[in-house]
């Protein structure tokens, strides 16, 4: 079939907070399918996916010039997430004067920000919501408008992802996992979250784990669950253990869970998965401030106690800055967390300790929304980083540099106590710290 385009390439940019979405961990899924369905409907055009928080800079800019050099009609999609949309911008201008036409989309696309990006000459277009239903229409038809705006929704049954199209898999420390959505909060969205609802699905286990062999002979070990969604359902759980190969059983996942979906059955078949069970405690102090889907401080102890109790590797989250956060919340956070520590040092695999980042489709956003959002650059529909400073200041009598020296006092006394623990802060600048 005749092609308005010979090549797609799907990149997302690195950021200022390098482990916002865990790319330092994982692929990014939405390139990844996205780039599927593309080679599932042409078999001629070229496919290349690039995460430049994983492949260096330098290599990716030769590869590319190599795919210019052999096709002559490029597309290229562009992924915007909080804090990489200035590092993105630049590329796209590199892009251009290349040649290749440049769409954008992502979790900084949406209503309110695409006027926005729509007047900038380096962008020939925008999909707001999902692209895997325009990407396939757009390689064959060329850009026929500058905005496209999709259904928010997500055919998981049919979907697939083709780890192949993967530049260079072997840098990647794991790769996405796709199984289903959405998130059991859906339609209770946590106070910083920014994801979009997907609608409920699932794919079937044993397809996904076949996708996972490329990825297993390729040397990959480690596999993440991208939402709240393996443990939503027990019985989509339990055919998700059931059906791991046993030649994979070595591969371990991170899977996402409330506190309040651990049981002893679940915490046996996240065993059998050989999970790292990442429980989004998010804050002890102020849990109850922002409607964490009934979550209680009790449910997170619980939850704790009985992953501990069956063996499973923890991933403890922790947020900092919820409303009306003040010094002795964050204090009393702090305490709470060094105790779950000593307590719990042999079964805690990764402890997260971040600021609230404001991005952009949050609650929090929509609560600090103001007519000048702050901008450090022409390319930048607002500054994720300078509006959480604003909404520090007119949401929690802390300042955020306090945030900053908590987290700092976490870690290095974390490190005395377990220092086999590793502890995340989400690429903060240390030196901002101390």
């Amino acid at each position: 079939m005749n092609t308005q385009y010979d090549a797609f390439l799907g990149i997302i940019s690195s950021g200022e907070m390098l482990s916002l979405s865990s790319a330092k961990f994982a692929s990014p899924l939405g390139l990844n399918v996205l780039g599927t369905k593309v080679k599932q409907s042409f078999s001629n055009v070229f496919v290349k996916i690039y995460n430049l928080e994983i492949n260096d800079f330098q290599i990716v800019k030769k590869d590319i010039k190599r795919v210019v050099k052999n096709y002559h009609r490029i597309l290229v999609g562009l992924t915007l997430i909080a804090g990489n949309v200035l590092k993105s911008f630049e590329l796209a201008k590199w892009l251009k004067e290349l040649g290749c036409d440049v769409i954008v989309g992502g979790p900084e696309i949406n209503e309110l920000s695409a006027n926005h990006f729509s007047t900038l000459p380096i962008v020939d277009g925008i999909i707001i919501g999902f692209g895997e239903h325009i990407i396939a229409e757009i390689v064959r038809d060329g850009l026929k408008q500058k905005v496209y705006t999709t259904p928010q929704y997500f055919d998981f049954q049919n979907s697939a992802v083709d780890y192949s199209l993967l530049f260079r898999i072997e840098d990647y420390g794991g790769v996405s996992m796709l199984w289903g959505g959405d998130c059991h909060l859906c339609n209770k969205r946590c106070y910083f979250c920014s994801r979009k609802k997907r609608g409920f699905g699932w794919r079937n286990p044993r397809i996904v784990w076949e996708e996972l062999r490329y990825a297993y002979q390729k040397g990959i070990k480690k596999i993440y669950n991208t939402a709240d969604t393996v443990a939503v359902s027990l019985g989509q759980l339990r055919q998700l253990a059931e059906t791991k190969p046993l030649e994979l059983a070595e591969m371990k996942i991170k899977c996402f869970i409330n506190a309040t979906q651990v049981t002893d059955e679940t915490a046996e078949l996240l065993k059998q998965l050989n999970a790292w069970a990442a429980v989004g405690i998010e804050s002890l102090a102020r849990v109850a401030a922002v409607g964490k889907g009934g979550t209680t401080m009790e449910d997170n102890f619980r939850a704790i106690k009985i992953l501990a109790q069956h063996g499973v590797p923890m991933i403890l989250t922790f947020v900092m800055g919820l409303p009306k956060e003040t010094k002795e919340s964050i204090e009393a956070d702090a305490k709470e967390i060094l105790r779950i520590v000593r307590e719990y040092r042999d079964s805690i695999y990764w402890v997260t300790v971040s600021p609230l980042l404001v991005t952009l489709g949050s609650q929090a956003f929509e609560d600090s929304l103001t007519q000048n959002l702050p901008t450090r650059h022409e390319w930048e529909f607002y500054n994720p980083f300078l509006l959480t400073e604003q909404y520090f200041k007119k949401f929690c009598s802390v300042k955020i540099d306090t945030v900053y020296k908590t987290i700092a006092y976490l870690k290095d006394k974390i490190s005395e106590i377990a220092p086999e623990i590793i502890f995340d802060s989400k690429g903060l600048d240390p030196k901002r710290w101390k």
